[in-house]
Parts: structure tokens; C-alpha cells; sequence
């Protein structure tokens, strides 16, 4: 199943049963605010803290094992700049695309797809 392989690369806790045919990975970007009181008379502003990201197959939310929580327990939502953080340094793909071979014409570069001439 494609989705297991999803699973490992995003270090996701395995499910309580084997994707079925039809199953979906649900990813899900959740932002953290704070509402902030504005200049006076103006009402209320609200700030962006944080970006989290929660995974679900088939409704099942799964644990990340990059991270714990406060009860040392993997984490059910992660910050998206430590996912960014933690996918590339676990997955290096300009390594892997080097050691390859395959000639692809575009690769991931530092969070961009680029031409693999411009890649350097």
C-alpha cells in the first residue's frame, strides 16, 4: 500500500488495522491564535503563534514518533517548521537523487523544486 509507505517516511505510529482499499491519510494544518487587544477603542487583533500538523487515516489520528509529549507519549500534532526541520534532515534528497544516478530533470532543493542544474 502506498499509504504504509507515507507512514514511514512521516515516522507516523503504525494503524490498529491494515489500510483498506479506499483508505485516505488525512493531513491537517491547524493554526494556533491568540487574541490580542489592539490600540484602545479599536477592538481585538488576533496573532498567529503557531502552525500544527495532525495526521488521521481513516479517521484514526496517528501519533508522531519524531516527537513526545508533556507525558513522553509521541505527539498527536506536530509544529510544521519542526515537520519541515525533521523531513529534511531524515530525508536528504539531493543525496539521494546524486547517489541514484537516475539524471531526473527537477529535485528538491532546500524546501524548493528546482531544475537539478540549478540545484548546485
Amino acid at each position: 500500500s502506498t499509504l504504509i509507505g507515507m507512514l514511514c517516511i512521516l515516522q507516523l505510529e503504525q494503524p490498529t488495522e491494515w489500510p483498506e482499499y479506499g483508505s485516505y491519510l488525512k493531513i491537517e494544518l491547524i493554526r494556533e491564535e491568540m487574541d490580542e487587544d489592539a490600540d484602545a477603542g479599536t477592538g481585538e487583533q488576533t496573532k498567529v503563534m503557531n502552525h500544527w500538523v495532525r495526521f488521521s487515516l481513516n479517521g484514526e489520528i496517528l501519533r508522531s514518533t519524531w516527537l513526545k509529549d508533556e507525558n513522553g507519549e509521541n505527539a498527536i500534532m506536530v509544529p510544521l517548521e519542526k515537520l519541515k526541520e525533521m523531513i529534511h534532515l531524515e530525508h536528504d534528497m539531493e543525496e539521494e537523487l546524486e547517489s541514484s544516478g537516475l539524471g531526473l530533470k527537477f529535485r528538491w532543493n532546500k524546501g524548493l523544486i528546482v531544475e537539478s542544474n540549478e540545484a548546485q
